[in-house]
């Protein structure tokens, strides 16, 4: 029941959420022109996007990952391979929707 746009890297991620509210935003760490991270601090600047939920999937899960992840109040940050079980888990802790 999701509607999902793919971005090629940060930078045209960007461009999609300029243009339409998302009500969760998925990124990887390591993209051309724009990583992950810088792409959260940019959302994070500004008022429209600092509040919407970003979860992390990325190879690099580690303690500096984690505490970065952290600082930018990110909800959840998921080691690949991405499955849906683990995005689930991460969106619903309680393991219901509206709950979590």
């Amino acid at each position: 029941g999701w509607i999902v746009d793919v971005a090629e890297d940060g930078t045209r991620a960007l461009a999609l959420i300029e243009q339409l509210p998302y009500d969760l935003i998925v990124t990887d760490l390591e993209m051309p022109r724009m990583g992950g991270f810088e792409l959260i601090d940019k959302l994070r600047a500004e008022p429209r996007t600092r509040a919407t939920p970003v979860v992390i999937v990325s190879s690099r899960v580690t303690p500096d990952t984690r505490r970065r992840a952290k600082e930018l109040a990110v909800k959840g940050l998921i080691a690949k391979p991405l499955t849906r079980r683990k995005l689930l888990e991460v969106l619903y802790p309680t393991g219901e929707p509206g709950k979590g």
